[in-house]
């Protein structure tokens, strides 16, 4: 028993570094797309990413013309599908 909850244990720090380290390269990849450091992304900054360019329909969600960390995250955080 107490090598099953060991194991659980590991499991869980391993997907919480996990996650903590998609979460800072998911904020690394803003700072260097929100160039003029406005909080947004435009389609300008945005074409510097394939991955942003070719999805922008998908992230950019509240019809503004630009990428706002809300819709940055939310993209980032969706399950991974064959389309992204």
């Amino acid at each position: 028993m107490s090598n099953l909850l060991a194991l659980l244990s590991l499991s869980l720090i391993s997907v919480a570094a996990i996650a903590a380290d998609k979460a800072d390269n998911t904020n690394e990849l803003w700072k260097a797309l929100d160039i003029n450091t406005d909080g947004y992304i435009s389609q300008e900054e945005a074409i510097k990413s394939q991955l942003l360019a070719d999805n922008w329909e998908k992230i950019e969600t509240s019809g503004d013309s630009a990428i706002s960390v809300d819709e940055f995250t939310a993209f980032f955080a969706a399950p991974a599908t064959e389309e992204k």
